[in-house]
C-alpha cells in the first residue's frame, strides 16, 4: 500500500503550519499522495468530526484510517505519535480492515447516508409529537416523544449512548432505535440486519433529520425509511481492541 489520499482538518492547516508541514514531509516521503479514487487508503487527520465528514464522501468501499488530533477520537484509530507506525505498517500490510454498517435514510426530499446515526427530531415547538416505528410492515410501537435516534454500531457511543441506548461492538450487524425523551417508558431496541430490512418512522408532525450531528435537513412529508446502506464503512485498524470506541469515550 503506497498510495494514500490525505485529508487534514482545516484548523491544522491554517492554525498549525509547522505541524502540517511536518505531517506532509513524513507521509509524503513514504507514500504517493493522490486523490481518493486512486488511493489504496484514505487518511483523515483531525477529530471524530473530520473522520465522519470524510468517510461519508468516500468512493465505494474505500478504506479509511483516522488519525486523532482532536479530543475524544472515538471513531479514529491512531494518535499523532503513531504516525511512524503508520508509515511502517501500511506498506507492509500489517493492519486489519473492519467492515462496518452504514445507514441510508430515504425521504420524499431525497436520500442521505450516515456513519454514526440519524436523529429524527421535532421541528417546531408545540405538543409533543408521536412517532410510529415499523420494522418492515410490523408496527413496534407508536408513542409520544421528542425524537428518535437510529444508530449504527459505530455510532452507538455517540448520541445513542447519551440517550440511554446500548453500546454494540463496532462490527456488529445490527442497528439501534433509541427514543429521545419519551412521555412513557420506551426501551431502545436492537434490530439484526437481515436481507431486505427496513425501518419506517412516521411522525405526527413535520420533523428535522440530523445526519451524524453535522447536517440538518427538513424534508417534506412526515415519513422516513431507514435501511442498511449497500456500501460498507471500511476502517483501517492498527490494533484489534474490543470496544475501542467505548474505551475512548469513557476516557475522554
Amino acid at each position: 500500500m503506497r498510495r494514500i489520499a490525505l485529508y487534514v482538518k482545516d484548523s491544522i492547516r491554517s492554525g498549525s503550519p509547522n505541524l502540517y508541514e511536518s505531517l506532509m514531509r513524513l507521509l509524503g516521503s513514504s507514500f504517493e499522495i493522490v486523490g481518493p479514487e486512486e488511493a489504496d487508503v484514505v487518511v483523515s487527520v483531525g477529530g471524530d468530526g473530520t473522520f465522519l465528514l470524510v468517510a461519508r464522501g468516500l468512493p465505494e468501499d474505500k478504506p479509511i484510517l483516522g488519525v486523532n488530533m482532536g479530543k475524544r477520537g472515538a471513531v479514529t484509530d491512531a494518535l499523532p505519535e503513531d504516525l511512524p507506525l503508520v508509515v511502517r505498517r501500511l506498506p507492509e500490510g500489517d493492519y486489519c480492515v473492519e467492515d462496518r454498517i452504514k445507514l441510508t435514510a430515504s425521504t420524499s426530499s431525497g436520500s442521505y447516508e450516515a456513519i454514526n446515526e440519524f436523529y429524527v427530531a421535532r421541528r417546531d415547538a408545540g405538543p409533543t409529537p408521536s412517532y410510529s416505528v415499523r420494522v418492515r410492515s410490523d408496527e413496534v410501537y407508536s408513542e409520544r416523544m421528542d425524537g428518535l435516534i437510529i444508530s449504527t454500531p459505530t455510532g452507538s457511543t455517540g448520541y445513542n449512548l447519551s440517550a440511554g441506548g446500548p453500546v454494540l461492538p463496532e462490527t456488529a450487524s445490527s442497528l439501534i432505535v433509541t427514543p429521545v425523551l419519551p412521555l412513557l417508558k420506551v426501551p431502545p431496541i436492537v434490530i439484526p440486519v437481515e436481507d431486505d430490512l427496513y425501518v419506517d418512522v412516521e411522525s405526527s408532525s413535520s420533523f428535522a433529520l440530523v445526519v451524524d450531528g453535522q447536517l440538518k435537513v427538513e424534508p417534506e412529508g412526515k415519513e422516513v425509511r431507514f435501511t442498511p446502506s449497500r456500501n460498507r464503512l471500511r476502517v483501517v485498524r492498527l490494533r484489534r481492541t474490543p470496544f475501542q470506541h467505548l474505551r475512548k469515550t469513557l476516557c475522554g
